[in-house]
């Protein structure tokens, strides 16, 4: 089940924007000093980090995780990690560089193996995905780089905690300084439930597409002249403009720009930026209309800092299958107050 997907789109044109999109999408925010935007692996967004930055996706506690995300690096030194598999602050399963362009998968800083003459150059995009099952006796894994098999084994102790789970992924800028940094881009998460994306999706792209024009469903009073005028696009990164509304059941529902260049979808996230500006407590829900009908998430909660809210879907509510670029294309997304 895919359980978490991220392209950076929404990180804006310069680096205090992308900083203020990691803090607000993700759990845990470990220094913000060198967290920078970049240009994308395809175009778009990516994040460089460096100097001990790091940002952390929480999840529940599972055995077996499968991480994919593009990576690139301006040199390679031994030694410096670039993602954490965790239980609570302890480290379970790394993956660090060595100044050869290799990679090396350890169990908390216990080395289980090495890759030889991978020779991963500097400045060059790779896709790397790894699958880990946690266990002190049959635990297994497995190094992918550009859906090759680069390192595995079975049988073999990932276990550092007394707990045969994780529940923290961390994406790393190890190096010191930014001649050295990390490049992170087209992310994906899943674990190995259900019957699709329960195992290696290969080399995938997150793109991002942005309201284009109000619909009939547009109860929030606006900052601008359009609701959808509101909405930031990942361009900018502002709190000046944005929809209000203190009523239960107001809705804003927009017309979305058309996908390009997509074909295997395995899912799709909605995010929207949202705080509470009330001593009341509110909570808001995601709205996706497909086939002429709203499908509505359940309500989350805000605070008086803005958050942003995702709802991740995997199928088209309406046919219940995986989504296909013409279904996107014909719905439209919102949110409502709770």
């Amino acid at each position: 089940m895919l359980l978490w997907i991220e392209g950076f789109e929404g990180g804006g044109t310069n680096d205090a924007a992308m900083v203020t999109y990691i803090t607000r999408k993700y759990d845990n925010v470990v220094e913000t000093g060198a967290l920078d935007t970049a240009t994308g692996r395809y175009g778009g967004k990516a994040i460089e980090i460096y100097a001990n930055n790091r940002f952390y996706k929480y999840i529940d506690n599972i055995q077996t995780i499968i991480v994919g995300f593009a990576f690139k690096c301006k040199n390679y030194n031994d030694d410096e990690d670039l993602l954490l598999i965790q239980d609570g602050a302890t480290t379970q399963i790394r993956i660090s560089t060595r100044n050869t362009g290799d990679l090396r998968v350890e169990r908390g800083t216990t080395t289980l193996d090495t890759t030889v003459a991978l020779g991963l150059a500097v400045n060059i995009w790779y896709y790397i995905e790894l699958k880990i099952k946690i266990d002190d006796s049959i635990g297994t894994y497995e190094l992918r780089v550009n859906s090759v098999n680069v390192l595995s084994d079975t049988g073999v102790n990932t276990q550092e905690t007394a707990n045969a789970y994780l529940n923290r992924i961390c994406f790393y800028g190890d190096p010191i300084i930014g001649t050295t940094s990390f490049f992170f881009d087209d992310v994906y998460i899943l674990d190995t439930t259900g019957t699709k994306n329960n195992d290696f999706l290969g080399t995938m792209k997150v793109v991002m597409i942005s309201p284009t024009a109000d619909t009939a469903e547009v109860d929030f009073t606006p900052s601008e002249v359009d609701n959808y005028d509101g909405v930031d696009d990942g361009v900018t990164v502002d709190d000046a403009t944005y929809n209000e509304s203190t009523t239960s059941a107001h809705q804003d529902i927009f017309e979305y720009a058309d996908t390009t260049d997509i074909r295997l979808i395995a899912g799709l996230m909605v995010c929207t930026e949202a705080k509470e500006t009330d001593a009341n407590d509110f909570t808001l829900k995601t709205l996706v209309r497909s086939n002429s009908t709203i499908h509505t998430d359940v309500a989350q909660a805000l605070t008086s800092s803005y958050t942003i809210i995702t709802r991740l879907l995997e199928d088209d509510p309406v046919t219940e299958t995986i989504w296909s670029a013409g279904a996107i294309d014909a719905a439209e997304f919102g949110y409502e107050v709770g």
